[in-house]
């Protein structure tokens, strides 16, 4: 018997809602230890486990302190900077020092074990666990998921298996292990692996390529192309550049209007851009007040309508598009897996918090720079060149066909689905 912890809607949308577990559920019995806050339907059977240090406020920023200071010794590990982070630029000035401090090797050494005693299993995980008896625990690998840490702890206190299945892509140069490593960790593709191995000191053996849950479903089949400019309301005429923004405050705006007004002047009406806000933008700053209705071959998709954040329409905005234009958002990948070049812009916007000119530098990102399908523009003079020149590749069908071959690095998939490959590891491994 396997248990799959569940700690919110987000994990039970890519691990239930992708279908990553339909063959996994045929073959054995599946328990989900779910928190609270899941509000997904899950399949089968399910437990709510309330874990006993959630309930004290102070246990909660204990473990938020953990979990900062291992990120920061994590970086200062491993030679990379901290102080330019996202984490470390939100944080007080005083709060960063006090990590500086306590990431100096005898105070770290200190720290971890505290961190080690303190949260070193929880009582009412213990006893969820102790009641199913479950062969195996499996969970998602993904940002400051204390639910999940804890009962992996707790798991491996009652020697029970774990095994951790990654759901970020940057999971490895932004979170990695931090304080737990679980006895198998898969992964998405061989750049993850690579990772994992060099700043995580995962042992090979314990790490495996299985892909990535989420991108199945651009690869089992995507509306055809008129089709989904038509449900979408594009003009078949055109053929159209999908602009994702940042979640990450970025002035994206004043990129859009460049592009805009290069279109306009090369007499490219033939292009359009289908801009799509991140539904979870953060505030941001922009250098100009711009109207978005004003720009010439620019349309507009609106996430919180409709079904503007449903799979199907992901996949529409996909099949319509013929490349991405992008601030490196992971919708470069969905786009490569369905042939698609992305040009991505990581020059700084020298107004908001994170500056984006770092993104080239972030280890999850290096691969790409050596792959002909990523258009990177790190400079923001070099922006009309670079897009022309991505302009260029983007309707040759023998490039189209190597953007395939080439993402499958980055993210692995074969005649399989996700759901058979995870079965086939976990049995293997495990059963």
């Amino acid at each position: 018997m396997v248990a799959v912890v569940i700690p919110s809607d987000i994990v039970a949308r890519k691990f239930v809602n992708s279908g990553a577990l339909n063959v996994l559920e045929r073959q054995t019995r599946v328990v989900f230890l779910a928190s609270r806050d899941v509000t997904v339907a899950l399949p089968g059977e399910s437990v709510v486990v309330d874990l006993k240090f959630m309930e004290s406020a102070f246990a909660r920023r204990l473990d938020l302190l953990f979990w900062y200071h291992s990120f920061y010794v994590y970086l200062k590990r491993n030679g990379l900077e901290y102080r330019n982070t996202i984490k470390a630029l939100s944080m007080k000035l005083m709060v960063r020092r006090l990590h500086e401090v306590l990431s100096m090797p005898i105070l770290s050494l200190v720290v971890d074990k505290l961190d080690e005693w303190y949260f070193a299993q929880d009582e009412n995980a213990r006893a969820a666990l102790a009641t199913i008896k479950p062969d195996l625990l499996v969970t998602a690998g993904s940002a400051l998921d204390s639910y999940s840490h804890i009962v992996l702890k707790t798991a491996s206190k009652l020697k029970i298996p774990t095994l951790m299945v990654i759901s970020h892509w940057d999971y490895f140069s932004k979170k990695g292990l931090l304080r737990f490593k679980p006895d198998k960790v898969y992964v998405w593709g061989d750049d993850m692996k690579n990772s994992a191995i060099k700043f995580n000191e995962v042992s090979e053996a314990d790490v495996m390529v299985v892909g990535a849950p989420q991108f199945q479903k651009y690869l089992a089949g995507m509306p055809e192309k008129n089709a989904a400019k038509d449900e979408l309301g594009l003009d078949a005429e055109k053929n159209w550049l999908l602009f994702p923004g940042s979640g990450i405050p970025y002035d994206e705006l004043s990129v859009l209007k460049r592009l805009s007004e290069l279109l306009v002047r090369s007499n490219r009406s033939d292009i359009g851009i289908i801009y799509r806000p991140h539904p979870r933008a953060w505030a941001r700053k922009t250098k100009e007040k711009i109207n978005l209705e004003d720009l010439k071959n620019v349309v507009i998709d609106k996430p919180q309508q409709g079904e503007g954040q449903s799979e199907a329409h992901y996949q529409k905005l996909i099949s319509a598009s013929e490349g991405i234009v992008s601030p490196y958002s992971t919708m470069i990948l969905e786009g490569a897996l369905c042939g698609l070049p992305a040009l991505c812009v990581c020059f700084s916007d020298n107004l908001n918090i994170w500056d984006f000119a770092q993104a080239e530098a972030q280890e999850h990102i290096w691969p790409l720079l050596e792959r002909d399908w990523v258009f990177s523009c790190s400079r923001s003079e070099d922006l009309e060149v670079v897009f022309l020149k991505f302009l260029e590749k983007i309707f040759d069908p023998q490039f189209r066909v190597a953007v395939r071959g080439q993402v499958r690095s980055t993210v692995y998939f074969d005649e399989n689905t996700f759901a058979e490959r995870l079965y086939e590891h976990i049995e293997r491994d495990f059963l």
